[in-house]
């Protein structure tokens, strides 16, 4: 009988560590609207030992990155589901318009989870 429950304990202890990982969230890549554009690809890498991939104003054809996108859209924002895990992450947004031209990437970096992303549009002014 003891054997019985341990096993079964086991198992238990197994299943509960196994499905309790790290909480995710859901996280928005976004920018600015650009003019013209009927489409945005968005792109994310995470943090490696390697340089990042993503370049600001880089042809997302050129250098192949292409097995780093995430998503399409029809507008600028674009919904992924990440782990709270603090780890930092570059994202990157292409815009296209309807000839099918599209502009250099534009990119930012960012963790998740434990730290805020960077505050954009900062600036002084004289009030």
């Amino acid at each position: 009988m003891k054997r019985i429950l341990l096993l079964v304990s086991i198992i238990l202890l197994l299943f509960v560590v196994k499905c309790n990982g790290q909480p995710k969230s859901n996280y928005e890549i976004y920018s600015n609207p650009v003019t013209g554009a009927v489409k945005y690809h968005f792109f994310l890498e995470k943090k490696s030992a390697s340089a990042y991939k993503l370049i600001q104003g880089m042809d997302y054809l050129s250098p192949d990155v292409t097995t780093l996108k995430v998503g399409e859209a029809t507008t600028p924002v674009f919904t992924i589901n990440l782990s709270n895990d603090g780890f930092e992450y570059t994202v990157g947004i292409v815009a296209e318009n309807s000839v099918g031209y599209y502009s250099g990437m534009g990119v930012a970096v960012g963790n998740v989870g434990t730290i805020p992303s960077t505050p954009g549009g900062v600036g002084l002014r004289k009030k």
